[in-house]
């Protein structure tokens, strides 16, 4: 779910894909956010990137 989000899908869209409510996705999507300690959606798929150190 988090890879659509970061995709930028909306709640709707991820509901239509996963064969799910938008309201349960929206719920896991706020769940997502409470985990990652992130205020939207952006931040969140920011986060969920592995970090790009060189070496």
């Amino acid at each position: 779910m988090l890879t659509l989000v970061a995709a930028g899908h909306s709640d709707a869209d991820i509901a239509t894909k996963l064969s799910l409510s938008p309201k349960t996705v929206g719920h896991h999507v706020e769940s997502i956010l409470d985990k990652l300690g992130a205020e939207n959606r952006t931040q969140a798929a920011v986060r969920a990137r592995p970090s790009e150190l060189p070496g």
